[in-house]
Protein backbone atom coordinates (compact mmCIF):
# COMPACT_ATOMS: atom_id res chain seq x y z
CA UNK A 1 0.00 0.00 0.00
CA UNK A 2 2.83 2.57 0.93
CA UNK A 3 4.19 1.53 -2.68
CA UNK A 4 1.19 2.81 -4.40
CA UNK A 5 1.01 5.89 -2.22
CA UNK A 6 4.66 7.28 -3.13
CA UNK A 7 3.95 5.73 -6.62
CA UNK A 8 1.07 7.96 -6.81
CA UNK A 9 2.94 10.83 -5.32
CA UNK A 10 5.65 10.76 -7.72
CA UNK A 11 3.09 10.75 -10.61
CA UNK A 12 1.14 13.65 -9.62
CA UNK A 13 4.42 15.74 -8.39
CA UNK A 14 5.74 15.04 -11.85
CA UNK A 15 2.36 16.18 -13.96
CA UNK A 16 2.15 19.16 -11.70
CA UNK A 17 5.45 20.54 -12.56
CA UNK A 18 4.81 20.55 -15.96
CA UNK A 19 4.57 23.75 -17.60
CA UNK A 20 3.86 25.41 -20.97
CA UNK A 21 6.04 27.27 -22.54
CA UNK A 22 4.50 27.74 -26.05
CA UNK A 23 1.93 26.61 -27.87
CA UNK A 24 1.16 25.38 -31.72
CA UNK A 25 -1.50 25.13 -33.55
CA UNK A 26 -2.42 23.61 -37.42
CA UNK A 27 -5.39 23.60 -39.29
CA UNK A 28 -3.88 21.34 -41.61
CA UNK A 29 -4.17 18.99 -38.79
CA UNK A 30 -6.73 20.07 -37.29
CA UNK A 31 -4.71 20.15 -33.61
CA UNK A 32 -3.79 22.38 -30.73
CA UNK A 33 -0.14 21.28 -29.39
CA UNK A 34 0.57 22.60 -26.40
CA UNK A 35 4.93 22.23 -25.39
CA UNK A 36 7.46 23.01 -22.17
CA UNK A 37 10.16 23.07 -23.94
CA UNK A 38 10.29 20.41 -26.16
CA UNK A 39 8.05 17.94 -24.33
CA UNK A 40 4.97 17.99 -25.75
CA UNK A 41 2.45 18.50 -22.63
CA UNK A 42 -0.96 17.92 -24.31
CA UNK A 43 -2.87 18.06 -27.69
CA UNK A 44 -6.33 18.49 -28.80
CA UNK A 45 -8.63 17.97 -31.29
CA UNK A 46 -9.48 21.75 -32.25
CA UNK A 47 -11.65 23.31 -35.39
CA UNK A 48 -10.79 26.33 -36.61
CA UNK A 49 -12.47 29.26 -38.99
CA UNK A 50 -15.04 27.86 -41.55
CA UNK A 51 -13.17 29.87 -44.35
CA UNK A 52 -10.07 27.97 -45.95
CA UNK A 53 -7.34 30.66 -46.24
CA UNK A 54 -5.53 32.86 -43.47
CA UNK A 55 -7.48 35.54 -41.84
CA UNK A 56 -7.21 39.27 -43.58
CA UNK A 57 -10.03 41.09 -42.33
CA UNK A 58 -12.75 41.21 -39.71
CA UNK A 59 -15.82 39.30 -40.69
CA UNK A 60 -14.06 36.64 -43.28
CA UNK A 61 -14.78 33.26 -41.14
CA UNK A 62 -10.79 32.42 -41.43
CA UNK A 63 -8.35 31.84 -38.71
CA UNK A 64 -4.54 34.00 -38.61
CA UNK A 65 -1.97 32.14 -39.86
CA UNK A 66 1.31 33.58 -38.11
CA UNK A 67 3.25 34.06 -34.16
CA UNK A 68 0.79 35.64 -31.17
CA UNK A 69 0.93 36.04 -27.38
CA UNK A 70 -2.20 33.11 -26.43
CA UNK A 71 -3.36 34.56 -22.67
CA UNK A 72 -5.30 33.30 -20.04
CA UNK A 73 -8.62 32.23 -19.71
CA UNK A 74 -11.28 34.88 -19.21
CA UNK A 75 -15.02 34.26 -18.82
CA UNK A 76 -17.25 34.17 -21.23
CA UNK A 77 -21.12 34.26 -21.77
CA UNK A 78 -20.77 32.23 -25.36
CA UNK A 79 -18.23 29.93 -24.60
CA UNK A 80 -17.87 29.44 -20.77
CA UNK A 81 -14.34 30.30 -20.94
CA UNK A 82 -12.28 32.65 -23.60
CA UNK A 83 -8.29 32.59 -24.18
CA UNK A 84 -7.77 36.01 -26.27
CA UNK A 85 -4.60 36.04 -28.85
CA UNK A 86 -2.94 39.18 -29.38
CA UNK A 87 -4.23 39.42 -33.19
CA UNK A 88 -4.46 41.66 -35.24
CA UNK A 89 -0.65 41.88 -34.27
CA UNK A 90 2.07 44.80 -35.10
CA UNK A 91 2.75 42.57 -38.26
CA UNK A 92 -1.12 42.35 -38.84
CA UNK A 93 -2.01 45.76 -38.47
CA UNK A 94 0.94 46.63 -40.75
CA UNK A 95 -0.46 44.68 -43.55
CA UNK A 96 -3.58 46.01 -43.24
CA UNK A 97 -4.95 43.00 -41.83
CA UNK A 98 -8.43 43.49 -39.59
CA UNK A 99 -10.23 42.15 -36.39
CA UNK A 100 -10.68 41.50 -32.77
CA UNK A 101 -11.73 38.65 -30.52
CA UNK A 102 -9.69 35.79 -31.95
CA UNK A 103 -8.69 33.46 -29.18
CA UNK A 104 -9.22 29.50 -27.99
CA UNK A 105 -12.64 28.98 -26.43
CA UNK A 106 -14.63 25.97 -25.95
CA UNK A 107 -17.75 24.79 -27.24
CA UNK A 108 -20.07 26.36 -24.37
CA UNK A 109 -23.84 24.61 -24.29
CA UNK A 110 -24.82 24.28 -28.31
CA UNK A 111 -25.58 20.25 -28.65
CA UNK A 112 -25.04 21.31 -32.42
CA UNK A 113 -21.56 22.93 -32.04
CA UNK A 114 -20.63 20.17 -30.07
CA UNK A 115 -22.02 17.52 -33.23
CA UNK A 116 -19.72 19.72 -35.66
CA UNK A 117 -17.16 19.17 -33.60
CA UNK A 118 -17.16 15.38 -33.19
CA UNK A 119 -17.49 14.99 -37.11
CA UNK A 120 -14.22 17.64 -37.46
CA UNK A 121 -15.91 20.09 -39.41
CA UNK A 122 -14.40 24.08 -39.25
CA UNK A 123 -17.07 26.26 -38.06
CA UNK A 124 -15.72 29.21 -35.81
CA UNK A 125 -16.06 32.48 -36.92
CA UNK A 126 -12.53 32.52 -37.08
CA UNK A 127 -11.14 31.16 -33.53
CA UNK A 128 -9.65 28.32 -32.52
CA UNK A 129 -12.52 25.53 -30.39
CA UNK A 130 -11.78 23.04 -28.32
CA UNK A 131 -14.31 20.85 -25.84
CA UNK A 132 -15.84 22.51 -22.80
CA UNK A 133 -13.60 19.83 -20.93
CA UNK A 134 -10.38 20.42 -22.72
CA UNK A 135 -10.95 24.06 -22.27
CA UNK A 136 -10.90 23.49 -18.34
CA UNK A 137 -7.38 21.67 -18.96
CA UNK A 138 -6.34 24.53 -21.24
CA UNK A 139 -7.18 27.01 -18.29
CA UNK A 140 -5.32 24.65 -15.48
CA UNK A 141 -1.99 24.32 -17.75
CA UNK A 142 -1.89 28.33 -19.22
CA UNK A 143 -1.89 30.72 -16.54
CA UNK A 144 0.77 33.10 -18.08
CA UNK A 145 0.89 34.46 -21.37
CA UNK A 146 2.58 32.06 -24.20
CA UNK A 147 3.59 32.07 -27.73
CA UNK A 148 1.30 30.11 -30.05
CA UNK A 149 2.25 29.61 -33.66
CA UNK A 150 -1.01 29.26 -35.66
CA UNK A 151 -0.02 27.66 -39.63
CA UNK A 152 -2.55 26.28 -42.03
Amino acid sequence: MRLVVVLFALLFATSAEAGVTRAEANRTTGHLVLWDGDTQVASFHAAFGSFVAPKQREGDRATPVGRYMLTPARASRSWRWFMPIDYPNADDRAAGRTGFDVGVHGLGGNPFLHMLHWLGVNWTAGCIAVTNAEMETLRSLITTPVPIEITF
